[in-house]
């Protein structure tokens, strides 16, 4: 009964001529029923079966991250118009426009430093633990948060294909 998902994935798997885990575990588990070693092929199973609970228990706490993340983001940024400075809503900022992020900010939108300077965590994005000093002409992802410093960042993608975005785009789409 717990090999039945296994050998129907593993048929669609040969219907479409792919090859992936499903296919592989029912090849192995043939083989051993063939050769009489039922505990090997019973191992197998049981092995498959903790692997697949392993990842769903994975996922739910990368997807849990990744929606923490993305929502401490904001919905705002401080755009830079002339001498002042305008909260703007994160859908309305262009590719060129100048934003304004100081200590403990959130990085909303991928970018370039135009003015200033600051020591960056971007370990959501990343994953290094450390912090990694950005100035003019660095680059920057959304999500980075800034530890200290000031920085004038120019927009150079759409919210849409910013990092944070298409992080969490990929991991809920898994």
């Amino acid at each position: 009964i717990v090999c039945v998902p296994i050998a129907y994935n593993a048929s669609i798997s040969l219907i479409r001529h792919t090859l992936d885990i499903n296919l592989l575990v029912m090849i192995a588990l043939v083989g051993s029923l063939a050769g009489l070693d039922f505990r090997d092929g019973a191992l197998v199973v049981v092995l498959f079966i903790i692997a697949q609970l392993l990842e769903e228990v994975i996922m739910h706490y990368v997807r849990n991250a990744i929606k923490i993340s993305s929502s401490n983001v904001g919905r705002f940024a401080l755009l830079v118009s002339g001498t002042e400075l305008l909260q703007v809503l994160l859908e309305d900022l262009r590719v060129g426009d100048r934003i304004v992020c100081r200590t403990g900010d959130m990085i909303p939108i991928d970018g370039e430093v135009s003015t200033g300077q600051g020591v960056l965590d971007e370990s959501a994005i990343t994953g290094e633990a450390e912090f990694i000093h950005k100035g003019p002409g660095a680059k920057v992802m959304s999500g980075s948060i800034v530890q200290n410093g000031y920085l004038e960042i120019v927009v150079s993608v759409e919210l849409k294909d910013s990092m944070m975005r298409k992080l969490n785009d990929t991991v809920n789409d898994v």
